[in-house]
């Protein structure tokens, strides 16, 4: 009786290695992301924080998409505009599939639209498509299968932009259903989703451009960046795209065996927020003298770690209206003092304790973010300008920059500037947010008001003509750079960590994550015996 009970559990025993090692295999060939947020929403009409839209760039494909210049192209259709701006006709590829098998038709782009524009789906995005009764999409006609035509009341020139994050779901999907099990035709189809854990995608061989490489992509939600690291560190995840960890745990993470680093230049802007109706700050040679104060190159370099590169307007150099030749600013302490000298504020005792003036620059909380305005506040200081630091969590944060209530502050642009429409919405007057408005006009936070940029910006809208536009997008920048509403800073690096197992990481400017499908991604090595 004893050797049958005995026979039992070894037999039990092989069992569950055997199990062991099957599951081991299984998630060896997974690759396993990590994430710093949890997504919004998996709904591509809801979701419109960072982590949501780039989970959407897997699962779905919209109308149109950007080119490497930021140019809209064609996505899911063609497109044409009609002289006077009334229409929109896109034309379906054909033959593309949803994941469930169905084919896109134009009934699915309605649905789609439709939802977002009356109300059926609670949508960011509705403010995009309906400006105002007299500016806005007046419907959406599936004309036949494989054609849908936008009828449009008034000019919307930021129509196709706002069309690019807005992934087609399949006509009929519950609300429910395209936040919980969402259809889309992206290169990855939905599997599963753990809240506040994980989601699991696996690859769409149905995809109508080359399949992904990865068969199964797991990507966990881990905030804390000390787990993050380890969990890379262990290989237990195999890739982190942009995931906020600090310039020097970056640089440490070069040298760790068994990851590779790769850093390319972004798009994404840091900036300092004017607040152009402060009385000090109207002044435009206080801007200006603030702005020769700050050694940019000093920080990226130490603080930084070189992983960002100096801005000099709101565009990338990559996007295809940026202009190289504007005024830009060099660190450079006498000129600020003699800038201060010129708006009234001298210096009363002659480079003395006395500062010439004092300035409040708001941060959110963020520990990075608090180290760069340190430094801000330091280089301010050798030019005679004392600077008081506040810190609020973001949502605080964020509703003291809407509402006005600042001076300076330190604030990042994700995705915004890749295009033109960033022009209209961060400088032209119309888009100061007021209280009667809800704050809902704009971003024009810094209150800033020009005729001239109203004027330009307003012809730059109204011509189809990619010349003309670049022409009058010149000569916006170059008024900005002389006016400084804002105060550009740089343009933080991309940064993948990968394991080794990782391979063809190519990661375009923008950040987004489209370069995933064409990721490679090798066997586990097998772990050697200890006896």
């Amino acid at each position: 009786m004893k050797k049958i009970i005995l026979n039992s559990l070894i037999c039990l025993l092989f069992l569950a290695i055997a199990l062991s090692s099957c599951n081991g295999n299984s998630e060896s060939s997974a690759l396993v992301m990590a994430v710093e947020s949890n997504p919004k929403s998996l709904d591509p009409r809801v979701g419109n924080d960072s982590i949501s839209a780039r989970i959407h760039q897997l699962l779905f494909n919209s109308l149109v998409k950007k080119n490497e210049r930021f140019e809209i192209i064609p996505n899911l259709a063609t497109f044409e505009e009609s002289p006077d701006h009334s229409t929109i006709t896109f034309r379906l590829r054909p033959g593309v599939k949803f994941h469930n098998g169905r084919e896109l038709t134009a009934r699915d782009v309605k649905y789609t639209l439709d939802s977002i524009l009356n109300g059926a789906v609670q949508s960011p995005y509705r403010g995009d498509f309906i400006k105002s009764d007299s500016l806005r999409v007046e419907s959406v006609e599936a004309r036949d299968p494989l054609t849908v035509v936008l009828r449009i009341r008034g000019h919307l020139p930021t129509l196709l932009t706002s069309l690019v994050p807005i992934g087609i779901i399949p006509e009929g999907m519950s609300n429910q259903d395209a936040a919980q099990k969402p259809v889309g035709t992206g290169p990855f189809k939905f599997v599963s989703q753990a809240e506040q854990q994980q989601i699991d995608l696996e690859a769409f061989d149905g995809y109508f451009e080359n399949p992904p490489s990865i068969k199964r992509l797991r990507i966990r939600l881990i905030q804390d960046n000390a787990v993050r690291q380890l969990e890379l560190k262990r290989g237990d995840i195999h890739l982190a795209v942009n995931t906020l960890f600090p310039p020097d745990v970056v640089e440490a993470m070069k040298s760790e065996p068994g990851l590779k680093v790769v850093i390319t230049n972004g798009t994404n802007i840091d900036y300092i927020g004017v607040n152009v109706t402060d009385p000090i700050l109207s002044k435009r040679e206080v801007r200006q003298a603030i702005a020769y104060g700050i050694d940019r190159e000093q920080i990226i370099r130490e603080v930084w770690r070189g992983q960002a590169r100096k801005a000099i307007s709101i565009l990338p150099p990559e996007q295809w209206a940026f202009e190289p030749d504007v005024k830009s600013y060099n660190h450079d302490v006498a000129k600020a003092k003699q800038l201060l000298d010129q708006a009234g504020y001298t210096d009363a005792d002659s480079n003395g304790p006395q500062p010439r003036f004092t300035l409040t620059l708001k941060t959110s909380s963020n520990a990075f973010s608090r180290q760069i305005a340190s430094n801000f506040q330091d280089q301010l200081k050798k030019i005679g300008i004392e600077l008081k630091l506040e810190s609020a969590e973001f949502a605080t944060f964020q509703s003291q920059v809407i509402q006005g209530n600042f001076q300076l502050c330190y604030l990042r642009d994700i995705g915004a500037n890749q295009h033109v429409d960033i022009f209209q919405n961060l400088y032209h007057s119309r888009s100061i947010p007021t209280a009667a408005k809800n704050y809902s006009e704009g971003r024009n936070r810094s209150r800033y008001r020009n005729p001239e940029i109203d004027r330009l910006i307003e012809r730059a809208e109204s011509t189809g003509n990619e010349m003309e536009q670049k022409e009058l997008y010149r000569q916006i920048q170059k008024i900005l750079a002389e006016d400084l509403p804002q105060i550009y800073l740089w343009h933080p690096s991309n940064v993948v960590i990968a394991s080794n197992r990782v391979g063809n990481i190519n990661i375009d400017p923008s950040g987004s994550f489209f370069f995933i499908r064409s990721l490679t991604f090798s066997e586990a090595p097998l772990k050697e015996s200890s006896e």
